[in-house]
């Protein structure tokens, strides 16, 4: 992920919200938190998908920005969990694979969005703002076939 620091980024958000990361890339995940906190943004990490769901547990969270491949329990499968039993969280899939929107949508697991990996941290809060405010614009425009879901 590349750390690149916008300072308009963070103004994009309308509202502070609790973002919580599942990726089981260490790397990648301290990357993500500290990214995302240089602009503002409440952000914390899981390792995999069980804790997360214990987080999710412990604390309320707006939005899981979950990647598709870990071991144990696939970020599918997460979100399945998540949608049952945390129904008003926002979740957003996050990957290295080429997936397409026919594709995830046929999983029918909660998923509002994906993001194909490598991302810059301010395309990503550009894609979160837009689907926290439902504005199918935002002052970053995002490839559609990239990011969206019907």
């Amino acid at each position: 992920m590349s750390q690149e620091h916008t300072s308009s980024s963070s103004s994009l958000l309308a509202a502070p919200f609790r973002l919580l990361i599942v990726e089981n890339e260490a790397n990648e995940l301290k990357a993500l938190i500290i990214g995302l906190r240089m602009e503002g943004i409440e952000a914390t990490g899981a390792p995999n998908a069980q804790t997360a769901l214990s987080m999710l547990k412990e604390r309320p969270y707006d939005i899981v920005l979950t990647d598709l491949m870990m071991p144990q329990m696939s970020g599918m499968e997460l979100a399945r969990q998540i949608r049952k039993e945390y129904p008003d969280v926002t979740t957003i899939m996050m990957s290295g694979f080429s997936l397409s929107t026919l594709q995830l949508s046929r999983h029918d697991c909660g998923i509002v969005g994906f993001i194909r990996k490598p991302f810059r941290i301010d395309e990503l809060i550009a894609y979160i703002h837009a689907k926290l405010n439902a504005d199918p614009t935002c002052e970053m425009p995002l490839p559609k076939e990239r990011f969206d879901l019907p």
